[in-house]
């Protein structure tokens, strides 16, 4: 039986986890308590001595806590990187914004807003036809899930179904502020689909996706359901990318693309909205800083994302400024 600590310790005193060896802060009497943190997989294989034959339990713990403080360790380093790159890519983003207020002194330091984005995969090629008959195989499943619905309040309450309700809140708001709306479409339009690597073969088209297209037209059937998303399969798609990204955008129309993708805004164009909101004015000129990385893989640099170029956009009017 492994040896575990019976802790005695007053209240305020630490311990290390006998797991994963963070640090405990006790913050009641412990009489009765062992010296294991609130993770849950620390307390799963801690109460498992319970459970097993002593002589079988203490290679299992030895073998899971290995494992265990193994992924501990690489969360640890993965996240050091990540702040590491989050550190250089804003010092650099702060660099270039002084750089172009020192050299434009016709517009207000405080009127500049600075947003980074990142760069959506562009290289093209033939649409395989492997990947056209993956995709067949699940718009096929998926609309035979979504005619087993007789309405879309019926589906699944997954990701696809909530992000309607999100995607309704999201037009309202944009549509109450159009300047927002369009500072918006400029950034995705300047990222060309960053956000859109992770479509693979189904495109995030759901069965809630098809229901609410066959509630909007009572007449739509399965096979027309089928053959209208067949038909807008391009020739040519973005390497690695959505199925349906395309050099110029996505290939289905915004009604039959799902509310997944219709919802989505990475991050930094996010937070770009709410400045913009709590500012509540359409003045000022926005720096943007466009790095190489796609809006999922920014964190797989060895030191940190190249900036690729860079825009000032004042009202309609835009500057390519050389990196």
């Amino acid at each position: 039986m492994v040896n575990f600590n019976i802790s005695n310790q007053p209240s305020g005193q630490t311990a290390q986890c006998e797991v994963c060896c963070c640090e405990i802060t006790h913050q009641t009497d412990f009489n009765h308590a062992s010296t294991v943190c609130q993770n849950f997989e620390c307390k799963q294989l801690y109460n498992q001595r319970f459970t097993m034959n002593p002589t079988l339990y203490k290679p299992h713990f030895e073998f899971r806590k290995k494992l265990i403080l193994e992924r501990k360790a690489k969360e640890e380093h993965d996240k050091r990187h990540a702040d590491s790159i989050d550190a250089h890519e804003a010092l650099d983003n702060q660099k270039i914004l002084d750089a172009y207020i020192n050299t434009d002194k016709s517009i207000p330091p405080e009127q500049i807003k600075l947003v980074m984005i990142p760069t959506g995969l562009a290289h093209t090629v033939p649409l395989s036809s492997a990947r056209k008959a993956q995709y067949q195989k699940h718009l096929e499943e998926t609309i035979e899930e979504a005619v087993q619905y007789s309405n879309a309040d019926d589906a699944v309450r997954d990701q696809h179904y909530d992000a309607h309700e999100r995607l309704k809140q999201q037009d309202e708001f944009l549509q109450s502020h159009p300047h927002i709306s369009a500072a918006s479409d400029t950034l995705c339009g300047l990222c060309k689909g960053g956000c859109c690597s992770t479509g693979g073969d189904h495109g995030f088209i759901s069965a809630v996706t098809i229901r609410r297209l066959m509630d909007k037209d009572p007449d739509l059937t399965a096979q027309s359901i089928l053959n209208s998303y067949l038909s807008h399969i391009p020739d040519h798609s973005i390497d690695h990318s959505c199925i349906n990204q395309t050099e110029s955008g996505c290939a289905l129309p915004k009604a039959m693309r799902s509310d997944v993708c219709n919802v989505y805004f990475c991050d930094e164009v996010k937070s770009h909205q709410t400045r913009m909101a709590e500012n509540d004015s359409e003045k000022g000129v926005t720096l943007v800083i466009q790095r190489s990385n796609t809006n999922w893989n920014r964190y797989e640099a060895i030191d940190f994302n190249k900036v690729v170029s860079i825009t000032l956009i004042n009202g309609e009017n835009r500057l390519d400024i050389k990196p």
